[in-house]
Protein backbone atom coordinates (compact mmCIF):
# COMPACT_ATOMS: atom_id res chain seq x y z
CA UNK A 1 0.00 0.00 0.00
CA UNK A 2 2.93 2.26 0.61
CA UNK A 3 3.57 2.63 -3.20
CA UNK A 4 0.00 1.94 -4.69
CA UNK A 5 -1.61 3.40 -2.09
CA UNK A 6 -3.20 6.32 -4.12
CA UNK A 7 -4.53 4.27 -6.84
CA UNK A 8 -8.05 4.62 -7.72
CA UNK A 9 -8.52 0.56 -7.58
CA UNK A 10 -6.99 -2.48 -7.30
CA UNK A 11 -7.19 -5.83 -8.93
CA UNK A 12 -7.45 -9.29 -6.90
CA UNK A 13 -6.78 -11.96 -8.73
CA UNK A 14 -7.84 -15.55 -7.45
CA UNK A 15 -6.15 -18.72 -9.30
CA UNK A 16 -7.95 -22.17 -8.57
CA UNK A 17 -5.16 -24.56 -8.30
CA UNK A 18 -7.20 -27.43 -9.72
CA UNK A 19 -8.48 -25.72 -12.72
CA UNK A 20 -5.91 -22.45 -13.21
CA UNK A 21 -9.27 -20.54 -13.83
CA UNK A 22 -8.83 -16.67 -12.51
CA UNK A 23 -11.40 -14.69 -10.67
CA UNK A 24 -11.38 -11.63 -10.76
CA UNK A 25 -12.24 -9.03 -7.46
CA UNK A 26 -12.25 -5.26 -8.61
CA UNK A 27 -11.82 -3.09 -5.51
CA UNK A 28 -11.56 0.57 -4.66
CA UNK A 29 -9.21 2.03 -2.40
CA UNK A 30 -10.60 2.28 0.41
CA UNK A 31 -12.07 -1.79 -0.10
CA UNK A 32 -8.50 -2.85 -0.40
CA UNK A 33 -7.19 -0.73 2.48
CA UNK A 34 -9.74 -2.22 4.18
CA UNK A 35 -8.70 -5.97 2.75
CA UNK A 36 -5.03 -5.16 3.08
CA UNK A 37 -2.81 -6.98 5.81
CA UNK A 38 0.96 -6.37 5.82
CA UNK A 39 2.55 -9.60 6.31
CA UNK A 40 5.06 -11.25 5.03
CA UNK A 41 5.62 -14.64 2.77
CA UNK A 42 2.40 -13.89 0.07
CA UNK A 43 0.19 -11.17 -0.92
CA UNK A 44 -1.40 -8.56 1.45
CA UNK A 45 -4.97 -8.57 0.61
CA UNK A 46 -6.68 -11.48 2.84
CA UNK A 47 -9.02 -13.45 0.16
CA UNK A 48 -11.52 -14.12 2.61
CA UNK A 49 -11.96 -10.29 3.16
CA UNK A 50 -11.72 -9.34 -0.13
CA UNK A 51 -14.23 -11.80 -1.44
CA UNK A 52 -16.77 -10.49 1.64
CA UNK A 53 -16.07 -7.28 0.22
CA UNK A 54 -16.68 -7.65 -3.15
CA UNK A 55 -18.59 -10.19 -5.51
CA UNK A 56 -16.24 -12.04 -7.86
CA UNK A 57 -16.02 -10.73 -11.73
CA UNK A 58 -18.40 -7.77 -11.24
CA UNK A 59 -16.40 -4.62 -12.66
CA UNK A 60 -19.34 -2.57 -12.45
CA UNK A 61 -17.26 -0.44 -10.03
CA UNK A 62 -15.89 0.83 -13.38
CA UNK A 63 -18.87 2.47 -14.18
CA UNK A 64 -19.20 4.98 -11.58
CA UNK A 65 -18.68 8.34 -12.17
CA UNK A 66 -15.36 9.32 -10.53
CA UNK A 67 -15.03 11.89 -7.80
CA UNK A 68 -12.49 14.42 -9.03
CA UNK A 69 -13.30 16.91 -6.03
CA UNK A 70 -9.71 16.98 -4.58
CA UNK A 71 -9.59 17.85 -0.38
Amino acid sequence: MATKGDADFFLFIELHVRTLHPTFYLLSNPQARAAHKDYAGSGNCVPSEVRRLVAADDFSLLLQPVDTHLT
